[in-house]
């Protein structure tokens, strides 16, 4: 059960080069009693604003596509929690995620030199997709946690009256998805997990962009 498992692979987009993928085994039991938020059909992570109970890669290795020329990364960050890498459109280079207690960072890597960076932390990965490189593969799009979002929202432990439902004999509209939003407090907590602000790494430096709305 503990044996390294068979790495994943991802072909670079000219077909030069071969992320080799190094998976865990099983999710640990840590990972798995983290606190969890269940809303709008989400599973946050409230400590990170990521995806809770995600299994993440344990590192990346480059070689050629004829299988020459393996080599380690430098530079990757210590006790990676690695999402799927994310090549440019030319194949020079790969962005991926490290997911931290706190935080959710973004990195890229230089195929040629074979060296990562950090670029970014903060990220919102409430809905997963959360960044993509622009066609001058340079810049990348990506969305942090909205910073002017202020503190949680917190539910009253004191009901300020009964539930009611009534029925009145009409058809109701059958429930589709898990855990919709039943209350203004649920509202507010999806705002404030969901909303973003729109950054734009252009090589160098960050810029806003504008912010996008938790709808998405």
């Amino acid at each position: 059960m503990d044996a390294p498992q068979v790495p994943s692979i991802s072909v670079s987009p000219a077909k030069s080069a071969i992320i080799l993928i190094d998976r865990p085994g099983l999710i640990t039991i840590a990972e798995l009693s983290a606190e969890e938020l269940r809303i709008a059909g989400l599973r946050i992570n409230p400590a990170n604003n990521g995806r809770s109970r995600q299994v993440f890669n344990k590192g990346f290795r480059i070689m050629n596509i004829d299988g020459a020329n393996l080599r380690e990364i430098k530079g990757m960050p210590d006790d990676p929690k690695l999402g799927s890498p994310v090549w440019s459109p030319d194949g020079k280079k790969f962005a991926f995620t490290n997911t931290k207690k706190s935080v959710i960072e973004l990195w890229t890597c230089n195929i040629e030199t074979a060296t990562a960076s950090k670029i970014a932390d903060g990220l919102n990965l409430v809905f997963e997709n959360s960044f993509s490189w622009i066609p001058d593969n340079e810049g990348i799009i990506y969305s942090i946690i909205d910073p002017d979002r202020g503190n949680k929202p917190s539910r009253s432990l004191v009901p300020e009256g009964p539930v009611i439902q009534e029925n009145t004999g009409k058809q109701g509209q059958a429930r589709t998805y898990q855990d919709l939003l039943k209350d203004p407090v649920d509202e507010l907590l999806f705002e404030y997990y969901g909303k973003s602000q729109l950054m734009l790494w252009d090589g160098n430096k960050s810029t806003e962009v504008g912010k996008t709305g938790c709808h998405q």
